[in-house]
């Protein structure tokens, strides 16, 4: 009986030993509602505002910068330098690299558009001396639209006769804001032929632009290829100039044969 005693005792003590040993640790190192590892003492802790921005519909003559914000929320200096980027027209300017415990510092990410219609997703990586995060990675996102294209993008002919005048049309939009495009000079590529074609442009009306929604002002152009053209293919490029500084050139390729079975 004794002998049991001694056990039973034994045990008791064992479990209220490790109770309080649990609750000491809780004390001192209570959990922050994450899993894996806990913050070590004596480091510095990097946090942001945001990791991502949109910046939603751009021209795609534009070029933009936007800053996030760090923060060291640990108990020591913490160190920043800039990182890889995805694309070489996104760069990363850092104000401060030494952060103290409570200091915030901003972070400008610029980059330049590469001139191509489209979304586009960009990121910048920096590095911290956090060694629970060693790299945080902003990321810009967007879609660029162009501030004016033509609809369809390219006149094609096939094949024509040769005796008798061909035209074919194409529409020309402006996205601009506030702009209305006008064309001030039509050139065509091959000056030897330039006799060959007639270009002539109309504002569209506005039950046209009506239609296609974030436009401010289009034109209607018509090609007509005359008569005389040399027999065989032809391929040409028009190059209508505008009165926009934003978009002041549109390059209008066509292409078709005269004569052949």
């Amino acid at each position: 009986m004794k002998i049991l005693l001694a056990i039973f005792i034994a045990v008791a003590c064992g479990v209220a030993g490790g109770a309080g040993m649990a609750v000491l640790k809780i004390r001192q190192y209570p959990w922050n509602g994450g899993g894996g590892i806990q913050s070590s003492p004596g480091s510095g802790r990097v946090a942001v505002n945001q990791e991502e921005f949109n910046f939603g519909k751009m021209y795609f003559t534009d070029s933009g910068k936007h800053e996030f914000v760090l923060f060291n929320r640990g108990d020591h200096n913490l160190t920043l330098s800039a990182g890889s980027t995805s694309c070489v027209c996104t760069v990363s300017e850092i104000k401060d690299t030494d952060l103290a415990p409570g200091q915030s510092t901003k972070v400008l990410v610029s980059w330049r558009s590469m001139q191509r219609a489209g979304p586009f997703h960009q990121s910048v990586t920096i590095l911290t001396s956090d060694p629970l995060r060693p790299e945080v990675t902003f990321t810009i996102k967007g879609e660029y639209i162009p501030s004016i294209y033509a609809d369809p993008d390219e006149l094609i002919f096939g094949q024509i006769a040769g005796n008798k005048p061909v035209t074919r049309e194409t529409r020309i939009f402006c996205n601009l804001p506030n702009q209305q495009i006008k064309i001030q000079r039509r050139q065509v590529t091959d000056p030897s032929l330039e006799n060959f074609f007639q270009i002539d442009d109309v504002p569209l009306s506005a039950d046209e632009l009506r239609k296609h929604k974030g436009v401010a002002s289009g034109i209607l152009v018509r090609v007509t290829v005359k008569p005389g053209l040399p027999a065989g293919r032809f391929q040409q490029r028009i190059l209508l100039s505008t009165n926009l500084p934003a978009a002041p050139e549109v390059d209008l390729p066509l292409f078709g044969t005269v004569g052949g079975s």
